[in-house]
């Protein structure tokens, strides 16, 4: 049952169709699949197949979680209780669900645990913790936390400062396209930073981020934009007045 619904829902192998997808993860679900009530859970909470229903995908992720090995349902579940889908936030359960998750290798749940220790969020501020579960995450090939570990050789959390380290992570993830990353990689170009300045990669840059639908990069390249523009009118009129300056014909 599971694995038509995951071919219906996905689209391999035949036309992808929610609603079949759904009926399958439903009945699968029924009997105790673990990733078919995690997919379920998606499909409530997005209404994927279904209306949208928040507190029947919060009981389908807590029945994935509950499966020992089922490390998706447990970051589901966690990251229900970080924003409140489903039930009331609370940290302190979004953090415990997180670390189960994150230390049994997922990715994301280890870039959220750094997180938590990098902003002190229910658990004490601590550097270090957050430098050494970015790091996990971006050995796992995150994006969320390859760019997160570039702030921290960026800004020396957790480590010595290393700006070159920075660009080169913001460049791997950047390349994964991820938008904030390519915003980064903008900045870096722009200004120096762990790199030579370019104003064309820059550009080129901020242009990827901001077609990615990145709000500060489509403002950013508004703004070099007009200033462009702004300059290349003020050497428009140098030129005009330099060649009019009765001084400069005087000097013919």
């Amino acid at each position: 049952m599971f694995f038509m619904g995951h071919l219906y829902f996905s689209g391999i192998g035949t036309k992808m169709n929610v609603n079949k997808a759904f009926d399958h993860f439903h009945q699968a679900s029924l009997q105790c699949h673990p990733i078919a009530q995690y997919y379920l859970g998606v499909c409530y909470e997005y209404g994927l197949g279904t209306m949208i229903n928040k507190p029947l995908a919060f009981k389908w992720y807590e029945k994935s979680a509950s499966h020992d090995q089922n490390i998706v349902g447990k970051f589901a579940l966690g990251n229900c209780y970080e924003k409140g889908i489903g039930i009331m936030n609370d940290e302190g359960m979004a953090f415990n669900w997180y670390i189960k998750a994150a230390n049994n290798g997922h990715t994301n749940a280890q870039y959220c645990i750094g997180n938590y220790y990098q902003q002190g969020i229910y658990v004490n501020r601590d550097y270090k913790l957050a430098f050494y579960y970015y790091g996990l995450s971006a050995q796992g090939e995150s994006i969320f936390g390859i760019n997160m570990l570039g702030y921290c050789y960026l800004n020396g959390i957790g480590t010595s400062i290393d700006k070159s380290k920075a660009f080169e992570l913001y460049l791997k993830a950047a390349n994964m396209k991820y938008s904030i990353a390519q915003y980064n990689v903008a900045v870096c170009y722009e200004d120096g930073v762990g790199t030579t300045k370019d104003f064309e990669n820059a550009m080129g840059w901020y242009k990827k981020s901001a077609d990615n639908g990145y709000e500060l990069a489509i403002k950013r390249l508004d703004k070099l934009s007009e200033n462009s523009l702004l300059e290349t009118k003020e050497k428009d009129v140098g030129k005009f007045n330099l060649y009019l300056c009765p001084c400069f014909i005087s000097y013919l």
